[in-house]
């Protein structure tokens, strides 16, 4: 399992319980450092297909989604890591 030890701790102080559909942790990141933690987990679906769930530290519901390969998972964090990043730039110029 590749872990970033902080974000592993970030993401347990503010999420718990365990994924019945991806019960197996693959790793924690950082989808915006010091601020909004990830995990990437796995399980199988219903039609034992493999499935990869993301879910973040905040914005639980909005961020958090499930793919049917690893590649589409690391796509999506990259993905709003980007979003993410952007936005905060935005708010930044705003001030």
């Amino acid at each position: 399992m590749k872990t970033n030890k902080a974000a592993k701790e970030h993401f347990e102080r503010h999420i718990s319980g365990t994924s019945y559909m991806t019960p197996d942790i693959v790793e924690y990141g950082w989808l915006y450092p010091g601020r909004i933690s990830y995990e990437l987990s796995t399980g199988q679906g219903l039609e034992n297909e493999s499935l990869y769930g993301v879910t973040s530290s905040r914005f639980t519901m909005s961020l958090s989604m499930v793919w049917l390969s690893r590649e589409q998972a690391d796509v999506y964090i990259r993905f709003v890591r980007a979003r993410i990043g952007g936005w905060n730039a935005n708010q930044a110029k705003r001030k």
